[in-house]
């Protein structure tokens, strides 16, 4: 069974983001990327949290993908650099690949994921998860053998249909984490524990670009002032999506 650790994100470690329409000059809780706005659900990252990759090509390349799809509120490219001034500790998630063993592991350790505020996507809370869960947790403990057992394949089914997430994206399970309302639970879940952040890794077979870790952090106040990178128009934009397919 994978287990949960800590990482420390060291002074002079380089991270990147990128945006659609220009940052401001200073770290923001305030400004949104409008690719996360939505008119049905409102702002994603309600807690104003930060989300980097540790390579510029990762930023980059998603970049592109993120103005293909939303040519409508994009204004070209804005990849920003920041580097890290003092020690971060994160909660390391990057040795899992699968939801359920994850959800297994966090609700043998004690992580509060599991109560009514916690919910989807769709508003169902996560706590209807646990009576399909708890009972395969012990076979999930040798997970080479697990997968073969029916009654497990049979509740990952139903955990699957209750998230709307494959097994296999985790990265779709750890943003659900800090999307909406969950995050404010999610930070605060974390904060009690030490921790100012969490690093997981979205290298899986529904990601595109695969190679870099997502890393979110919750405040700036261990952050160089951004540096932008790198910047493209609209139109120049465009090009490279064009030269990427």
């Amino acid at each position: 069974m994978n287990k949960l650790t800590d990482y420390i994100l060291g002074p002079g470690n380089q991270l990147y983001r990128y945006d659609i329409v220009q940052p401001p000059k200073e770290w923001s809780t305030v400004f949104k990327n409008p690719e996360y706005v939505y008119p049905d659900t409102g702002i994603k990252n309600q807690i104003g949290a930060f989300f980097f990759f540790n390579s510029f090509e990762y930023a980059y390349k998603t970049a592109i993908c993120s103005l293909g799809k939303n040519k409508e509120k994009a204004d070209g490219i804005w990849i920003t650099k920041c580097t890290i001034e003092e020690s971060v500790k994160l909660f390391d998630l990057r040795d899992f690949v699968l939801c359920v063993e994850l959800l297994s592991v966090l609700d043998r350790t004690g992580y509060g994921i599991f109560s009514d505020k916690f919910k989807t996507w769709k508003g169902i809370p996560l706590s209807k998860i646990l009576p399909i869960l708890r009972p395969i947790e012990d076979i999930l403990l040798n997970p080479n053998d697990a997968y073969a057992n029916v009654t497990v394949r049979e509740a990952v089914l139903e955990i699957q249909k209750i998230l709307e997430i494959q097994n296999d994206h985790i990265g779709h399970l750890l943003q659900l984490f800090t999307d909406y309302s969950n995050g404010v639970y999610f930070r605060k879940l974390l904060q009690d524990k030490g921790y100012e952040g969490y690093i997981f890794n979205e290298t899986n077979s529904f990601c595109p670009i695969p190679g870099s870790d997502t890393i979110c952090v919750f405040e700036s106040i261990k952050f160089q002032p951004p540096h932008i990178e790198f910047t493209l128009k609209e139109k120049e934009a465009e090009a490279s999506l064009d030269n990427l397919r």
